[in-house]
This record gives structure tokens, sequence and C-alpha cells, in this order.
């Protein structure tokens, strides 16, 4: 039997593999093409909404003891998801800001200007290092999800 625990743990999994094929789909205009680059971080965008409202227990947890007794791991945790939160916010809203097809299919317009391009620029290419390394910091958190689910065979009775 799966506890409600495990459920919650298993959805987050999903939601972060999602994000992160997202991420990694919207990285690089090249591949996709421009529409398909605004898509992916329009997507990306609405998902991580999804992700910081179900993680938001931790975080207020997280932050209110900031000033407490925490571990070095749980600080840094915490700085560097600061990071990764303001650099992603940076990266789709100046990404929307200069959208060129995505939201010109909705009939809207945006902005042109090359200081909304070097801000996308330059937080997107943040965002890439800081979500390597929370990855990294996570790892084991990921290799222990994905040993444990029923895809891997390995489910807990």
């Amino acid at each position: 039997m799966v506890t409600e625990s495990r459920k919650r743990t298993i959805t987050t999994g999903i939601i972060d593999v999602v994000l992160l094929v997202l991420f990694i789909g919207a990285a690089e205009p090249r591949p996709t093409g421009i529409l398909w680059h605004e898509w992916l971080g329009i997507a990306f965008g609405v998902i991580a909404v999804v992700h910081i409202y179900r993680s938001w227990d931790w975080i207020v947890a997280t932050l209110s003891r900031v000033f407490a007794q925490q571990t070095v791991t749980t600080r840094f945790s915490l700085v560097l998801n600061i990071l990764v939160f303001v650099s992603m916010t940076l990266a789709v809203v100046s990404g929307i800001a200069i959208s060129r097809e995505a939201l010109e299919t909705l009939g809207i317009e945006w902005l042109t200007n090359n200081a909304w391009r070097g801000l996308h620029g330059l937080s997107a290419e943040a965002a890439v290092i800081l979500v390597g390394i929370h990855i990294a910091m996570h790892w084991k958190w990921i290799v222990n999800l994905v040993r444990r689910t029923p895809i891997a065979g390995t489910v807990e009775a």
C-alpha cells in the first residue's frame, strides 16, 4: 500500500521531471525554434508556480527558521532555491516581455528592447548553472525516488 506521503513524493517527482524536461527544451531556442522555445518557457512558468505552491509549507517553515539554528545544507538549500526562483522568474518574465511569436499568436504585442533581451539571456544562463547545482544537491533524493517507483519495479510492499 502506498501512503499519502509517498504519493505526494511521487507527484512531486513527476512535477520535477516535467519542469526539467520543459527547462531543457526551452534552454536553447535553436533546436526547437523560437515559437517552441517561447511556449516551453511559458509552460515552464506555469508548472513552476504549481511546484512552488506544493512546496509552500517547506518554504514558510524554512524562512521562519532562517535565523534559528539550521544545518549548513538547509541554509545553502534555501539560498540556492531563492536564487533559482529569482533567475527563473526573471527569465520567464523577460522572455514573455520579448516574445516574438508565442504571444503574437494570441494577438499580444510586447517589448522588443535590448535591455529585456540582455536580462533574459543573463538570467537564463544563471538559471542553467543554478539548476545544475540544485539537481546535484538533490541527487540522492532523485535516485531514491526512481528506485522506489512502480516503473522501476521495486515498490515497497
